[in-house]
């Protein structure tokens, strides 16, 4: 037989490090400042609630939400006892955490384990908050408010048992576990428009009825495409509403997404289609409108220009029409050009017409014009030239031509007839 030789030192140090882990792992002592009782917790607390404790999350200490090493109890809200939330779900802080290989134990503040069911009194305003944005929820009295549910009855870390049917301060305490409530019934699916272009929206709505005689909280789970969500519907008992849902392509949904999209709510199934808009139809605008010269003689020519811009994505022709004092005179037609695809990118035509002064040509015939001025238009553009008498290489002579060739006959004779005096 061996024996194991232990000195007293060592045995000191072995008893006191199992007496400081037990106590460590203590949540409440009966040594807080202050102890209630039950009927006091149930008229301080602001909500009192049974649920469960879905999770435990240890958090480091944040300046900008929670400014202490924490945990974050989530608790699913089985029933409201006090001053119901209509909240499925509600978030405890508890003081102290483990992060990495460090430890912050605080005294007094309670424990919770995961699946664990729970009855709680609670305070709405956590005293190491300045502000509680998020809405979180600390247990009254430190470790005093939180109790463990065990059948029909709720042990308190202190010892304090409150009974399934105790009534306190008014409230009755019901700790039974809850029989689920029926699931409720989903049909009318409907989705509005059945088809949209890029960037609009489908409306969704569907019908759902709560068989059950107890209000709860259901959660629908949805499909859109491949984009899947949860809605939280509050039913009271026997309840019937409509749900209405906006799905915005380029929001809700990718905005490269285009064709059927499949829509699933619950076990409700429908779709709806996304197409690519309609090409905006041709469309013209007009610029860089000209007349050159803008002064001429009778018979030269004047050029009238324009360039046409096709600002609509689907190609198109038009007819360019030159009218002059408001009469048509011209015109000319162009072919389709312009629109969207690349294979079309000449979007801007040119146009020119010539125009002969002194005569102009319309479609009911030839027209004889002088000089003057001369109104011009061409879709809606305006402006004009002006047409002055032909010039004369005569011209300085007075009377050219009529005057000029009798005076001339005059000389002749004139001289004919000195030459016969002389002779005689």
């Amino acid at each position: 037989m061996k024996v194991l030789a232990v000195s007293k030192r060592t045995l000191i140090l072995f008893l006191l490090t199992i007496y400081l882990v037990g106590y460590l792992n203590v949540g409440c002592s009966a040594d807080l400042a202050y102890l209630m009782s039950v009927d006091e917790m149930t008229e301080k607390a602001d909500v009192i609630l049974v649920g469960t404790v879905e999770s435990v999350s240890h958090h480091p200490a944040d300046p900008n939400d929670v400014p202490k090493m924490h945990r974050r109890v989530l608790v699913s809200v089985e029933r409201d006892l006090k001053n119901p939330e209509y909240s499925s779900k509600v978030t405890i802080l508890v003081l102290g955490a483990t992060i990495g290989n460090t430890t912050l134990w605080v005294e007094d503040q309670p424990e919770f384990n995961v699946s664990e069911r729970v009855l709680l009194f609670l305070r709405e305003d956590p005293w190491f908050l300045e502000e509680n944005p998020n809405g979180y929820y600390q247990v009254l009295g430190e470790c005093q408010g939180k109790f463990t549910v065990e059948g029909e009855s709720a042990i308190s870390e202190l010892g304090l048992v409150i009974h399934d049917g105790d009534e306190f301060h008014g409230i009755k305490f019901a700790l039974e576990a809850a029989t689920p409530p029926l699931p409720p019934i989903l049909s009318d699916l409907t989705i509005t428009p059945a088809e949209i272009e890029i960037g609009y929206t489908v409306t969704v709505r569907f019908d759902i009825e709560n068989i059950d005689s107890q209000a709860f909280v259901y959660t629908v789970a949805t499909q859109v495409g491949n984009i899947t969500g949860l809605i939280d519907i509050e039913l009271e008992a026997y309840e019937s509403k409509t749900v209405s849902r906006v799905i915005t392509h380029g929001i809700t949904i990718p905005s490269d997404i285009i064709g059927i999209i499949h829509v699933q709510v619950g076990g409700l199934t429908g779709s709806f289609e996304v197409k690519t808009p309609p090409l905006k139809p041709a469309e013209f605008e007009f610029s860089n409108f000209e007349i050159t010269p803008k002064e001429v003689e009778l018979g030269m020519r004047v050029t009238v220009s324009v360039d046409v811009t096709n600002v609509g994505e689907e190609m198109g022709g038009y007819t360019v029409e030159l009218k002059l004092d408001g009469e048509v005179v011209d015109s000319k037609e162009i072919p389709p050009f312009g629109g969207v695809y690349p294979d079309f990118d000449r979007v801007t035509a040119s146009v020119s017409f010539g125009v002969k002064t002194g005569v102009f040509a319309t479609p009911q015939g030839d027209i004889e014009r002088r000089e003057g001025t001369y109104q011009v238009e061409v879709e809606g553009l305006t402006g004009s030239f002006t047409v002055k008498p032909e010039s004369s290489s005569g011209g300085n002579i007075p009377g050219f031509p009529y005057e000029s060739i009798i005076i001339g006959l005059v000389v002749v004779i004139i001289i004919f007839w000195y030459a016969l005096a002389r002779k005689f």
